[in-house]
């Protein structure tokens, strides 16, 4: 005795059919549409926005203290003054993930630090790395907005 096939149901057809059509102005639109004329639009200058109170991550200096051992180190970050593992006052340039790199701070440079606590703003902090046990430490040169 022959098989009978059962027929398409109506629900299946109009499921592909709405795919396909979804699918077609899909592509239609995107290989169609008119083109965009590029020349028309020059960019002379691009610049790199950083939203304020972003901060560069100085993990790496941590991690890779040997390599910026007596080399030129520029870090973006907060400035702090808080306790250090060995409980007493350090200077520290923190970044967003409370990554932090000890400065070695004197003169001028010292009164952007503030008494307590952390800066809003970021500073650009420059010196001369030298690598100890918990990581490394900055020796500054100078500090900037």
């Amino acid at each position: 005795m022959p098989k009978i096939e059962e027929p398409v149901s109506s629900g299946t057809f109009a499921l592909a059919a709405v795919i396909l059509i979804f699918f077609g102005i899909v592509g239609y639109s995107m290989y169609f549409d008119s083109p965009i004329e590029v020349g028309k639009a020059i960019i002379k200058e691009i610049k790199q926005f950083e939203a304020p109170g972003i901060a560069n991550t100085i993990e790496k200096y941590n991690i890779n203290k040997d390599r910026y051992d007596g080399e030129t180190v520029v870090l973006r970050g907060f400035l702090e003054r808080s306790v250090d593992d060995v409980g007493a006052y350090g200077y520290f340039v923190v970044d967003d993930f409370n990554n932090k790199v000890r400065l070695e701070v004197s003169g001028p440079p010292l009164e952007l630090i503030p008494q307590k606590g952390r800066t809003e703003k970021v500073y650009t902090v420059s010196g001369v790395g030298r690598r100890e046990y918990e990581g490394l430490v900055v020796v500054v040169e100078n500090i900037s907005l």
